[in-house]
């Protein structure tokens, strides 16, 4: 018997004309693991949270939704932001929060969390605030905390989206034992499955809220291969190597790259020449409270006008504390900061670029505001092929969004302003494979007239768009360096490819030296 059966799940939201899911049938027994992927706004996300009655949204439901167990505990929900989930202060009465609210008993509840803490291998930071762990560290708490109550199922919903590497790997980790060691089954979305890859059983593709594509995840990913369609890149950077058999780590990769060699094109070459500095920072030291710790500790650098800096580092190094200081929104208690252009800065949660009903008021709010012309507007639709179908989302609650659509539309009120200095943090998170195609061409067209600053998880993503990157380490700018010298010098912060072809073929570092996608 399988474990969930969707039968004919159509949804449409309350005042929505159109259908976000139209007939989708899937089935899922237990220890298996589902891939649900598709564009951004294919419905991805409804599908989820319609899968846990206490997460789905409001609108009209059709079809059938059957679960083997009615206890609601069975199926947990991790959500793409990890700290939209947590909801106590310390991480032992986080963990303990969802079997209190159920009415278990207090010695089976202390018991129950203590083996669960051992399992996911927090035990040491029980006594720590949630407020004082990182992303990486929250997104595992929440696992944890979703795990204590041994659901059958986990679900969730672009879980990467905000983790570095080092993060990834960890909560990859957790779900293989999860599932190897105690049969959960998992459902996950996510535009980007290269950690988990080796997990997957099955992958169903949504297409404007339909199946277009389910089956065994090599069948499918080879189809969208053979087919040339960027989709397949959800699989991660390594699957263009060979269109015969689906490669799923570093290790087979590396085999295949030994074995039959690999045709690709030079990485770009590093460009010295800039133009006149924007902004300068030098000596900068920054810390939230007088008597908490350093958050930034001796920063220098310039950013010039015609060049895309990148910055990078775990989660917690001072990455969007740095982009905060640079643009003029934090005040370094030491050092200086000199700013000769305006700026603007696109916060990692989209959420809070908008503060009104719809996208369009939004963006109209903030021209009347700053005294942006208001054709400015339509001058950036039609400016960049990465808006073309914006205007499908101006009369929408930013809230009702994807990640994608919600990142896509801060995007474009962030370009409306028009300033010459632009921080992007985590700008294509949420983003599918056409929309990271797109968004890179757009940064190399915005970076002739202006500086860009973008920080980021997604080290393919930029080395692909950033002329050089600065790793910060504990608030310490540790190096900064071209583009293709960084990803070659590291061992983690580089690319699938740049592991795999190491030693072997030397210059190989991003999907796009490979070629052969439209």
């Amino acid at each position: 018997m399988a474990l969930f059966k969707i039968e004919n799940l159509s949804f449409k939201y309350e005042g929505e004309k159109d259908y976000a899911l139209r007939d989708v049938s899937f089935e899922i027994n237990k220890g298996e693991t589902l891939a649900v992927i598709g564009r951004s706004g294919s419905g991805k996300s409804t599908l989820l949270r319609l899968l846990k009655k206490s997460v789905s949204p409001k609108g009209e439901l059709f079809g059938k939704v059957l679960f083997s167990s009615d206890d609601i505990s069975k199926t947990g929900f991790i959500f793409q932001n990890p700290f939209d989930q947590s909801v106590c202060e310390t991480v032992y009465d986080e963990i303990c929060f969802a079997p209190q609210n159920l009415g278990m008993r207090p010695e089976y509840i202390r018991r129950r969390a203590a083996e669960t803490c051992e399992f996911f291998g927090i035990s040491d930071i029980v006594t720590r605030k949630m407020s004082e762990l990182s992303g990486g560290g929250v997104q595992l708490v929440n696992l944890a905390a979703v795990s204590v109550l041994s659901p059958e199922v986990i679900i969730l919903d672009e879980p990467y989206a905000q983790l570095d590497p080092i993060s990834c790997d960890k909560l990859t980790s957790a779900l293989k034992k999860l599932k190897d060691e105690l049969g959960t089954s998992i459902i996950i979305s996510s535009h980007s499955l290269e950690n988990i890859l080796p997990l997957i059983d099955k992958v169903l593709v949504l297409e404007d809220g339909r199946v277009s594509d389910l089956g065994h995840t090599d069948e499918v990913f080879l189809k969208l291969l053979k087919e040339k369609k960027p989709l397949c890149l959800a699989a991660g950077p390594l699957i263009p190597l060979c269109r015969d058999k689906l490669i799923k780590t570093v290790k087979q990769a590396r085999e295949y790259i030994q074995n039959n060699g690999v045709r690709y094109s030079p990485i770009k070459p590093f460009k010295a020449s800039g133009g006149d500095t924007v902004i300068s920072a030098k000596n900068v030291y920054f810390r939230y409270d007088k008597k908490a710790d350093d958050v930034l500790k001796s920063v220098s650098l310039e950013v010039k006008k015609g060049r895309v800096m990148g910055i990078v580092g775990a989660n917690g190094s001072g990455k969007t504390t740095l982009m905060k200081v640079l643009a003029g929104l934090k005040k370094p208690y030491a050092g200086k900061v000199k700013s000769f252009e305006n700026a603007v800065y696109l916060p990692q949660d989209a959420r809070l670029a908008f503060i009104k009903d719809s996208v369009l008021n939004d963006i109209k709010f903030m021209c009347e505001m700053s005294g942006i012309d208001i054709e400015e507007i339509d001058k950036t639709f039609h400016r960049y092929p990465i808006f073309k179908n914006i205007d499908r989302l101006f009369y929408k609650h930013p809230y009702d969004l994807s990640g994608g659509e919600l990142q896509l539309a801060a995007l474009f009120k962030a370009l409306v302003c028009g300033k010459k200095v632009i921080f992007l943090d985590e700008p294509a998170k949420g983003f599918d494979p056409y929309a990271k195609a797109d968004f890179i061409n757009l940064i190399n067209e915005v970076k002739q007239s202006a500086a860009v600053v973008v920080s980021s998880h997604d080290i393919e993503l930029i080395t692909e768009i950033c002329d050089d990157i600065s790793m910060l380490f504990c608030g310490e700018i540790i190096s900064r360096e071209a583009a293709c010298e960084f990803v070659f010098n590291n061992r983690f912060f580089t690319t699938s490819l740049a592991r795999a072809s190491r030693g072997i073929c030397e210059g190989l570092a991003l999907c796009s030296q490979l070629g052969g996608l439209k």
